[in-house]
């Protein structure tokens, strides 16, 4: 199931014309296997003006991906004196998880080090942190995303993430190595990896990007399996400076160094945050984003939140009027009597029949 979404229910066409006829190109991908293996991908590139049929920016966490036993079990060891009961660990982890969608880690861990180090509580509510801390133009953002200030928040958060991501890459790589099938099985989200794998199938190019740090992305990539449909990562130190907009421009740049040339207009963001991937999807001016939700509900309170009279509402109806916007609830996602997920007529495995 797919359900467009517009901030007043209009129907919006979709950007970028087909661009066939395609010839097929064998491209080494950048991204590694558990054992530094690497895929060669067919990607279909235009014949009439030599760009790429289509690209997709994925998100890895809650999109492909679900890492949060990984991510609990590393955020415990950060703040121990907070995971010391059942009950303390689970607000733990709902505030960290919260602060995904701030858009970078350097965010995310100086929230959590305000809050945990600090006892600067009113920052659970990640709306007092971004009214704060974020938005354009508010300066206070360059202090964290970007190094070389005397405050040194962002080196503070760097610290963590660094930490952080050897501990997570440990927890990951042990849960591996005990049985590899059996944890692909529960990492990934099996309709959302068939998506991709259509995608693929297409000759449609895709990349990866998430608010972690580069060893741990690395190996999100590399044991989930995702390697073999990839071309290329950005992780937290490539997106320093933004969010993810900073590696949506930085992976088109490596694509170029690769040889492949990105028609924005075919290219599209796919993630579970409104704001943080497609957003981020929409002020690169690509021309779609997907937006993966689990209930069906889901959509229809974003579309609410983006009637506001009010600075989210603001963001969200600038996001639509940007770009061509899809969501998939995946909990209305079907199979078919041979196993095969539905998407309904605008996905990827409709294109092909």
């Amino acid at each position: 199931m797919r359900e467009r979404l517009t901030a007043d229910g209009a129907e919006k066409m979709p950007g970028g014309k087909d661009a066939g006829p395609y010839e097929r190109l064998a491209v080494r991908s950048r991204l590694g296997g558990p054992n530094g293996e690497r895929a060669e991908l067919s990607i279909a590139v235009s014949s009439q003006d030599g760009e790429m049929r289509g690209i997709n920016f994925w998100d890895l966490d809650k999109t492909l991906l679900l890492a949060e036993p990984i991510h609990a079990k590393a955020v415990d060891q950060i703040f121990p004196a907070f995971a010391e009961s059942r009950e303390s660990r689970d607000e733990l982890h709902k505030v960290y998880f919260n602060g995904f969608a701030l858009g970078n880690s350097f965010r995310e861990w100086d929230r959590m080090w305000r809050i945990y180090g600090e006892g600067q509580n009113q920052y659970k509510d990640v709306r007092v942190y971004e009214t704060e801390f974020m938005g354009n133009d508010n300066p206070k953002q360059k202090l964290i995303d970007e190094p070389g200030h005397g405050e040194g928040y962002h080196e503070r958060a760097n610290e963590i993430l660094q930490r952080y991501g050897r501990i997570a890459y440990d927890v990951m790589r042990k849960e591996y190595e005990k049985d590899p099938e059996e944890f692909q099985k529960g990492f990934l989200k099996p309709e959302m990896l068939q998506l991709l794998i259509e995608k693929s199938r297409l000759g449609q190019a895709s990349v990866y990007m998430t608010a972690n740090q580069k060893d741990f992305a690395r190996g999100l990539v590399a044991f989930s399996g995702l390697y073999k449909y990839g071309l290329a990562l950005a992780t937290d130190e490539t997106m320093a400076g933004g969010g993810k907009e900073v590696a949506i421009r930085n992976l088109i740049k490596e694509l170029g160094d690769m040889g492949l040339r990105v028609n924005k207009k075919r290219a599209a963001a796919i993630g579970d945050s409104i704001k943080g991937d497609v957003g981020s999807g929409a002020r690169e001016e690509l021309g779609s984003g997907v937006l993966v939700v689990e209930a069906t509900d889901d959509p229809n309170a974003i579309m609410a939140r983006a009637k506001g009279n009010n600075p989210d509402g603001e963001q969200l109806r600038a996001i639509f009027e940007q770009t061509n916007v899809e969501a998939i609830p995946t909990e209305e996602v079907g199979k078919s009597k041979h196993g095969v997920y539905r998407f309904g007529k605008r996905s990827s495995q409709a294109e092909q029949e």
